[in-house]
């Protein structure tokens, strides 16, 4: 299951959320990196996170960008979204 806790900023990378469990999503994270940004917003806590993904979703957004560090060294993701389409009767 993944989780997430604050951590402050320190000499490798600013405040946000130090991940774990979350190697098996697919979508490139490693246990272990910090995200930071999550759609332009700071990830200062794993509601505010989980709030603009259902918002993002609930635009249908194409994508989702964040901003995440791991060993000291930032990277960018972008997450594709995908939407099912509706079953025409038929």
């Amino acid at each position: 299951m993944p989780s997430a806790v604050y951590v402050k900023a320190n000499a490798l990378h600013p405040g946000g959320l130090l991940l774990s469990g979350v190697s098996a999503l697919g979508v490139g994270l490693q246990d272990g990196d910090v995200l930071t940004d999550a759609a332009g917003q700071k990830a200062s806590s794993v509601a505010l996170v989980v709030g603009v993904v259902l918002a993002a979703r609930a635009r249908q957004a194409a994508e989702i960008s964040g901003r995440f560090y791991r060993g000291g060294v930032p990277f960018s993701l972008i997450v594709e979204q995908p939407y099912p389409k509706a079953l025409v009767p038929g």
